[in-house]
């Protein structure tokens, strides 16, 4: 469930303050258009509009299974402190 991701952000007296919320639409909303656009580029070179729509329709939900769980398998949604890769 979206609205239990992550933890802790809609809660406390500086959660006015807190970038997650904001953080996280811009990626839900980049997600639908990023598919949008796949839709529309397939469709427009050709492919049959019903291969399209099951392909990215499989890849969105991927997409937003990765964006509801985390991109990393060991993420820790407790932590607020921000990760660099190694």
């Amino acid at each position: 469930m979206i609205s239990l991701h992550p933890p802790n952000t809609t809660t406390g007296p500086d959660h006015a303050n807190h970038p997650m919320p904001a953080l996280l639409a811009g990626a839900i909303a980049g997600t639908h258009r990023a598919a949008l656009r796949e839709l529309q580029r397939r469709i427009l070179s050709g492919e049959p509009p019903a291969d399209t729509r099951d392909s990215v329709a499989t890849a969105a939900v991927q997409a937003f299974n990765l964006l509801c769980s985390g991109l990393h398998a060991d993420a820790d949604q407790t932590s607020q402190e921000p990760r660099l890769p190694q």
